[in-house]
């Protein structure tokens, strides 16, 4: 079992400082913010106090800076995912292995299948989102936004088994898993839904556009696990955060682990510009909509900065001292209570978990994901040294 040792205070790196990126908040931020509540609301997952505290994270405002342009239409529909998907988290967090599997299980269905139906407010939820977006994207854009989701989800439900074994994953492992858990592709996804672009397969496969996408979701997960990490570790929720696989692989304290991150994230932050500049050109017509594409990644990276300590998810009244200083207070660890929702579709089960499979394709995916990866960071290492001697 892996406990870490911590001090009491801990400086997160200043990821603000080499962020290139600002974007302002979408202007129908406080008309969609209200429908969107009284949306996620109608589907009755939580009781009226725990929907008061879901509300207190602003999960909205996310939405409106990473989609700065979409209009009301559109920017709803993004304030309606946000909101699902940090429903479905929070639930998830707070159930054993077994209840987060089937929670997680049960999203995948409803996202996959057209005819399955288990009657439960979740699976109508899931299904009303997902029939909303295929009245109005491409549907290219629906058929990869399907794809992710699933990963999404069959990858939260590996965390949540991890999780109960308080088990700590290497980095190597911890990468491709993470790159899906933290839901950015199907977000970049509804990128092209706003802009109402649909990127075809060889622009979307483009070796700098890959590395683009992948490095703005490292940016962000990675710096979510900063920001997180101590809601978490007062969870009792060690393992799925990189700050833990950096103490345990590195062999290092807490400090020192975040050090390492702020100088990987300034990293993939000079290696994105350094694609954005060296993308090719595809013709007039998808060149803007690579243009677009890519604006909507920065937007996500800048959303996930500003929006971190403009809610009160992670450092509730004390986001705007944390911003200025950086400096964390290490909270002490509270055991973990269950959550049982049942008439929801949202419940605990008994017994051992299974390896559905949904966490089987989540597997694939992630090998899939990791060998692309690397492949692109080897085409642009290769294409550095190229260049030194042309």
């Amino acid at each position: 079992m892996f406990v870490p040792t911590l001090p009491k205070t801990f400086v997160i790196p200043d990821f603000f400082s080499f962020c290139p990126f600002r974007y302002e908040c979408n202007p129908y931020h406080d008309i969609s913010v209200v429908q969107s509540r009284d949306w996620i609301a109608s589907y009755g997952l939580f009781d009226a106090d725990r929907l008061a505290l879901f509300h207190k994270g602003e999960h909205e405002l996310l939405a409106s800076y990473a989609y700065p342009d979409a209009d009301l239409e559109h920017i709803r529909t993004c304030h309606d995912y946000i909101n699902l998907l940090i429903a479905v988290d929070d639930v998830a967090d707070e159930q054993d292995s077994d209840g987060a599997t089937h929670t997680m299980t049960t999203c995948i269905k409803a996202f996959r299948n057209p005819e399955w139906d288990d009657g439960t407010n979740l699976t109508r939820m899931c299904k009303d989102f997902l029939k909303k977006l295929e009245g109005t994207a491409h549907p290219n854009v629906v058929e990869r936004f399907i794809v992710h989701t699933v990963d999404y989800l069959a990858a939260c439900a590996q965390e949540s088994r991890n999780r109960q074994a308080n088990h700590v994953l290497t980095m190597l492992a911890y990468e491709p898993l993470r790159r899906n858990n933290g839901a950015t592709l199907p977000c970049f996804d509804l990128t092209e839904y706003c802009y109402g672009i649909c990127l075809p397969d060889d622009v979307f496969d483009d070796f700098d556009m890959i590395n683009m996408r992948m490095s703005s979701t490292d940016l962000i997960n990675y710096s979510n696990d900063c920001f997180s990490f101590d809601k978490e570790q007062a969870s009792g929720h060690y393992g799925h955060n990189l700050v833990s696989v950096m103490m345990r692989d590195k062999q290092c304290d807490l400090q020192t682990s975040n050090d390492l991150i702020g100088a990987h994230c300034k990293a993939l932050t000079d290696g994105f510009l350094e694609s954005k500049e060296h993308i090719r050109s595809y013709g007039a017509e998808d060149d803007k909509a690579i243009a677009l594409y890519i604006k909507g990644l920065e937007a996500w990276v800048w959303a996930n900065l500003i929006w971190s300590f403009k809610s009160k998810r992670y450092f509730k009244d004390k986001s705007e001292e944390i911003m200025r200083t950086r400096t964390v207070t290490v909270s002490p660890r509270r055991k973990l209570a269950a959550v049982k929702m049942g008439e929801n579709g949202i419940r605990i089960c008994t017994g051992t978990p299974e390896v559905t499979p949904a966490v089987q394709e989540k597997t694939r995916s992630g090998i899939a994901s990791f060998i692309s990866t690397r492949f692109n960071s080897l085409y642009t290492a290769i294409r550095s040294l190229v260049h030194q001697f042309l």
